[in-house]
């Protein structure tokens, strides 16, 4: 039996934040006034596990049993954050056509891979019974649980040009799977071999 995990988390626990703001602040520029949070959060996860399992035998019976299985689990979660906050003033002056630019992004992304082989060879050189088995096993999970806001709050913003405020989420989760299970018996003989797969995404 061959077996493989991975496990791997950003973010979790708790005080994990990425963020921008103009806090309890006076700004005046004659361009552009941009606060701008962005994550770009990534997990690339491998994880394979083999397995081979021979037997031979002159008597009444021989037996060969494979199992291989993997599995990866991957968390992200983060807050991300822009504002203009706690009575903040700002202003971008006239005949410049300055905007003021409120922008939180996520591009959090997943990827993982998850494969196992599994062989099982049986051999009866009598008159007996020879028997192989295998199973392969591959499971996934990936989780994006972010939380990304943008916002002016109890401030006052004045803009020759335009005022914008942007919340954009665009997390990614890919997953592949890549089982194998063989097997070889000779004489009198029977065989058996499965495999599963499992993936789950919560974004």
């Amino acid at each position: 039996v061959g077996a493989s995990v991975s496990y791997s988390e950003i973010g979790q626990n708790g005080g994990h934040t990425i963020k921008a703001y103009i806090d309890n602040s006076e700004v005046t520029a004659s361009g552009d006034v941009v606060v701008d949070a962005e994550s770009d959060a990534r997990i690339e996860a491998l994880s394979m596990g083999g397995s081979v399992a021979a037997s031979a035998s002159d008597g009444l019976l021989s037996l060969g049993l494979a199992g291989a299985g993997a599995a990866s689990y991957n968390e992200i979660t983060v807050t991300i954050e822009a504002a203009i906050r706690d009575s903040s003033t700002v202003t971008t002056t006239a005949g410049n056509a300055g905007d003021v630019i409120v922008l939180a992004m996520d591009h959090t992304s997943i990827q993982a891979d998850a494969g196992g082989v599994a062989v099982a060879v049986a051999l009866n050189t009598d008159e007996g019974i020879a028997g192989s088995g295998s199973i392969g096993l591959g499971l996934a999970v990936n989780e994006v649980d972010n939380t990304v806001r943008a916002k002016i709050d109890d401030s006052d913003v004045v803009a020759d040009g335009d005022i914008s405020v942007k919340a954009s989420a665009a997390s990614q989760t890919d997953d592949e799977h890549n089982l194998t299970t063989s097997n070889v018996t000779s004489d009198n003989m029977f065989q058996w071999n499965d495999h599963g797969l499992e993936k789950g995404n919560r974004v």
